[in-house]
């Protein structure tokens, strides 16, 4: 399993355990509560999601852009199309990170 797969699949389980949250309006309200560990961005909805972006970067929420396109994103959280998935757990935000890094190295 590629890392990108696994990203998308962590995604999925925090979709299914309701530890995620998808779209920019969404994902800013769960910024403001003070719930969001992670954003991934998809990257063709760069203009669209900038506002979530920049709360995300102000807040200090790890945030994981380009390598994923919008249908991509929606098909992991059973959607037809994602700009953005926040993810609301400790646990799924760390393992999405360990993947990253382990794909960098």
């Amino acid at each position: 399993m590629t890392a990108e797969e696994r990203i998308l699949h962590y995604l999925g389980l925090a979709t299914v355990s309701r530890n995620a949250v998808t779209g920019v309006d969404k994902t800013l309200a769960e910024l403001k509560r003070h719930r969001l560990k992670l954003a991934v961005f998809a990257s063709d909805g760069e203009r669209t999601a900038e506002k979530a972006r920049r709360g995300c970067e102000e807040a200090g929420v790890p945030v994981l852009t380009g390598g994923f396109s919008k249908a991509a994103l929606g098909k992991a959280v059973g959607a037809s199309s994602v700009t953005v998935v926040g993810v609301k757990d400790k646990g799924l935000a760390a393992a999405i990170l360990k993947v990253t890094e382990e794909s960098v190295c």
